[in-house]
């Protein structure tokens, strides 16, 4: 693999793992464990 492509790739990962965070975070925050669904409802 071209080194400009794996360049390419090492930032389009770390720009998903920004992302990601971000969307974690705003996740936690927002979290009610109270209206979490139990595992056994899940499955």
């Amino acid at each position: 693999m071209p080194i400009k492509n794996l360049r390419i790739k090492e930032v389009l990962e770390i720009e998903e793992d920004s992302a990601l965070t971000a969307f974690a975070e705003t996740r936690e925050k927002t979290f009610i464990e109270t209206k979490a669904l139990k595992h056994s409802e899940v499955w």
